[in-house]
């Protein structure tokens, strides 16, 4: 009885992972199709939004968060410097270190991008009824409540 239990409840997880799974797939298909972050490399969209979530790094805690070289993401800085959307900054107190931090024009294409994926987040809930649409509610806080208790 418990082992049939267990293996219903490993069925319904695995179900719920394939439809997240799908989910994320067509966002992110859906995302990469449109808009002006196509001139962005994976690795610069992500170097964007650590930038914008936790503010200025150093190039070295920056290489650790993308899990690459300091002289790779040096390089990937440079491309996006010359393109406004990073700036270097040195350290006041010590010359030697530098920051980085994301521009205006950086925060404008992470917030464009933002609200395109809001705006068509919206285009698929406006399809869905009353009561699909509290399903989605409910399990979105269910989500949050697990990840706030630092699962």
């Amino acid at each position: 009885m418990i082992e049939q239990r267990i293996g219903q409840e490993t069925d319904f997880l695995d179900e719920v992972l394939d439809q997240i799974d799908d989910l994320v797939s067509y966002q992110r298909r859906s995302f990469c199709a449109h808009g002006p972050h196509r001139e962005l490399s994976l690795p610069q969209l992500f170097l964007l939004v650590i930038l914008h979530e936790r503010g200025t790094h150093t190039v070295s805690g920056l290489a650790e968060l993308l899990g690459v070289t300091a002289p790779s993401t040096s390089t990937l800085i440079d491309r996006m410097e010359e393109r406004g959307l990073l700036a270097r900054e040195r350290d006041a107190g010590d010359r030697r270190v530098v920051h980085v931090a994301i521009t205006d024009a950086g925060h404008t294409l992470l917030d464009e991008m933002m609200g395109m994926r809001r705006d068509r987040l919206r285009q698929v809930l406006a399809r869905m009824n009353a009561d699909e649409l509290q399903h989605v509610i409910g399990a979105v806080q269910g989500l949050r409540r697990v990840l706030g208790e630092g699962c």
